[in-house]
């Protein structure tokens, strides 16, 4: 949501608008834990040189949890060089 709401900051009542869509059920809050956090440390790491920032991260370590391969972002540039479960591209959308 951080993440988000930053992106839209410059769209009028666009941070408003994402937090909307977000308590209407568009999409879901995922709580972390200790083992996301390391796994996204380990991401940090590994695309240091990308380079990966902390939302990124932690978009790849939920989308390994949750074995899937969609990811709803903007930053396309850094999403076409990150892999998931080895060497799996993601399918990105919008």
């Amino acid at each position: 949501m951080t993440e988000a709401t930053h992106l839209l900051a410059r769209v009028p009542k666009g941070a408003a608008h994402c937090l909307e869509f977000i308590l209407r059920g568009g999409a879901a809050v995922v709580q972390g834990g200790r083992r996301r956090l390391e796994r996204t440390h380990e991401l940090l790491i590994k695309y240091a040189d990308t380079p990966m920032d902390y939302a990124d991260a932690t978009l790849v370590a939920l989308a390994e949890e949750l074995a899937t391969d969609h990811v709803f972002t903007l930053d396309r540039r850094g999403f076409l060089t990150y892999r998931w479960g080895g060497r799996r591209a993601f399918r990105l959308r919008p």
